[in-house]
């Protein structure tokens, strides 16, 4: 008797820290929101195809995740077009919801390549490139 209240004390206790932990878990942004504007010579340019890349080394996918082969990382791309003044907006990347999700507040450090490029003219010309740690 006293032995099976101990023993789902200690599971209660558990449950209730992985509620815990799950509740704070901190929010991970593969990308941040975008917010841009393309311009030539300080004029705005409209109808310019902008690209935005993400591959995460963490997760093995998540929504919109895409590949060309089988074992080759997933990347995201999402395509969005400059408005009339040049501007261009994305909205904020998370992963998608699974158990690399739910161990993330795990001490790790995220190693997310991005990139943003601009389609014009038949030219490609990279607007920012980079990685998220």
């Amino acid at each position: 008797m006293k032995k099976t209240l101990i023993v789902s004390l200690c599971i209660l206790l558990l449950i209730l820290l992985l509620v815990i932990a799950f509740v704070s878990m901190p929010k991970f942004s593969l990308f941040s929101p975008v917010d841009g504007q393309v311009l030539d010579a300080g004029k705005p340019v409209a109808w310019v195809k902008i690209v935005r890349q993400s591959h995460s080394r963490w997760f093995d996918g998540y929504e919109g995740a895409s590949s060309t082969q089988e074992g080759t990382p997933k990347y995201f791309t999402e395509t969005t077009t400059t408005d009339q003044e040049g501007k261009f907006h994305f909205g904020e990347r998370l992963p998608k919801w699974n158990i690399f999700r739910l161990i993330g507040w795990l001490p790790h450090e995220p190693f997310i390549d991005q990139s943003i490029t601009a389609f014009s003219g038949g030219k490609e010309y990279p607007l920012y490139v980079g990685t998220k740690r």
